[in-house]
């Protein structure tokens, strides 16, 4: 019976081990293409994000950085000025999928039909 122990516990730890998988590290990207289909497809992510209907981006081409700057909403009809500052999404590989964080919260959502590439 003090054999059968061992290999129980060697067995156990290995049912252990094999059912502890992590997720896939979210990996820095860049569009493969900057088609007007995949930056749609991106306002429309980050307008789930930040819950707001129509967002503007930032300049920069996202071919080459992995920095999404949305735009703050224009000030009001009775707003001189406004204090907003961009709001700025990360554009990330998780496992195969193309997906948009939001740097404050780390929320994650993915983007449907958009072909991204390592940074």
């Amino acid at each position: 019976m003090t054999r059968l122990t061992p290999r129980l516990a060697g067995l156990a730890f290995g049912l252990i081990l094999s059912g502890c998988q992590t997720a896939p590290a979210p990996v820095p990207a860049v569009l493969a293409e900057a088609s007007p289909e995949d930056l749609s497809e991106i306002r429309r992510v980050a307008g789930l994000l930040l819950d707001r209907p129509l967002v503007q981006l930032g300049a920069g081409d996202l071919r080459h950085q992995s920095v999404v700057s949305v735009l703050p909403p224009r000030p009001g009809p009775r707003e001189t000025h406004s204090l907003a500052q961009p709001v700025q999404l990360d554009l990330v590989l998780i496992g195969e999928g193309c997906h948009l964080v939001l740097r404050t919260t780390g929320t994650a959502k993915a983007l449907s039909g958009v072909r991204c590439v390592p940074l």
